[in-house]
């Protein structure tokens, strides 16, 4: 019973510093989490800052050449050379991509109607109806089939005092170039990941990327802001799940193990013990009683012991033994009364001979003897 609450004591020891350890680890793990996730989100929204940027500086190119595009390429150029961060630049007047810098690899999307396109029309009615840049993504290019996130910008111009819609200035960014590195080496580290995006012309939240893992459930999900709404950055630690702490509670548990079987151990030699001494002690009150019997015994024995001592006055002639009080005793009721021998009365063939030798019938018995 006492081994078993020992044991228990020690589990529950261990298991209440495993979990205080498991919470410390936690809060280490989802305080670099927020770090890395921060810094992380904070280099994605930097990025799509400056393809929202570049939509403006295509704006501001149209509105000082009086909407004439034909120095597009001039313009793309620089921008590109500015912002190492966009993969191509457009123009769509009237809704139609009718310019593109770089155009190599980009042929398909030329003479693509934004506005006609079933598929992706309502995030261009929606950017045109609300006059703001919507930010599209990720989708898969039309053009190369790669993966990217679109801003577009509608262009409003002043027609005979009139606001009229001109078209659209467009930035495509490749996924590779808008998200950082640093995100990609995330699952070296033991860190899950998934970014989520927004298009207006999808019901579900199209992936940018994720880990080759992903998981149920996610420790920090932090939002990065975009013009149009909200994308995304999901993270979750496999830290925590670590052999560590598997490993942490077997050790708890044998520990458990070896310190009650050695209190069981120890509580075993010492009911032996105190069963040896209980029946040392029960052998020593036996033999204790039978030393004791065996004394009163011989006391009693020794007290029955009648022994003859000293100078015994006896008559010179008829033998009788003078006692203590002066009377004289025959030998034989002298000896009888001083020790434990009793006489038996009989004759010495000297003594036959002497008293009964003459006798005819002592002369007979002797004959038929021989």
């Amino acid at each position: 019973m006492y081994t078993l609450i020992i044991m228990g004591c020690i589990l529950a020891l261990s298991e209440t510093i495993f979990r205080l350890d498991l919470a410390h680890e936690r809060n280490l793990v989802l305080k670099t989490l927020f770090t890395t996730g921060s810094v992380i989100t904070q280099q994605i929204q930097q990025n799509m800052d400056n393809g929202i940027f570049t939509t403006d500086i295509l704006h501001v190119f149209l509105s000082t050449s009086e909407f004439n595009p034909d120095q597009f390429n001039t313009w793309g150029e620089n921008i590109m050379r500015t912002n190492p961060n966009v993969s191509a630049v457009q123009l769509a007047p009237g809704g139609v991509v009718q310019y593109i810098y770089p155009l190599a690899g980009n042929e398909g999307a030329m003479g693509h109607d934004l506005l006609k396109d079933h598929r992706r029309d309502d995030g261009a009615l929606r950017t045109i109806e609300n006059k703001s840049l919507t930010i599209v993504g990720p989708i898969r290019l039309i053009q190369n089939n790669r993966m990217a996130v679109i801003a577009r910008k509608p262009v409003f111009r002043q027609i005979s005092g009139r606001e009229a819609f001109w078209g659209f200035t467009i930035v495509l960014i490749y996924i590779e170039d808008l998200l950082p590195e640093s995100l990609f080496s995330l699952e070296k580290q033991g860190i899950l990941y998934q970014v989520v995006g927004q298009n207006p012309d999808a019901k579900i939240a199209p992936v940018f990327i994720s880990s080759k893992t992903v998981s149920d459930h996610w420790d920090y999900t932090l939002p990065i802001k975009i013009p149009n709404g909200m994308w995304q950055l999901k993270l979750y630690s496999q830290k925590l799940m670590l052999d560590y702490f598997f490993s942490y509670r077997l050790i708890g548990v044998a520990v458990a193990l070896i310190l009650g079987f050695l209190f069981f151990w120890q509580q075993k030699k010492n009911q032996e013990r105190s069963l040896n001494i209980e029946n040392l002690n029960t052998d020593l009150i036996q033999a204790t009683r039978e030393l004791i019997i065996e004394k009163e015994k011989l006391q009693k024995a020794f007290e029955e012991i009648k022994t003859l001592k000293g100078i015994v006055p006896i008559c010179a002639n008829c033998k009788k033994i003078r006692d203590d009080k002066g009377y004289w005793n025959m030998l034989e009721t002298y000896l009888e009364s001083h020790s434990e021998a009793r006489f038996s009365h009989g004759m010495c063939p000297e003594c036959n001979e002497k008293l009964y030798g003459k006798e005819g019938w002592y002369i007979d018995m002797k004959k038929k003897k021989t």
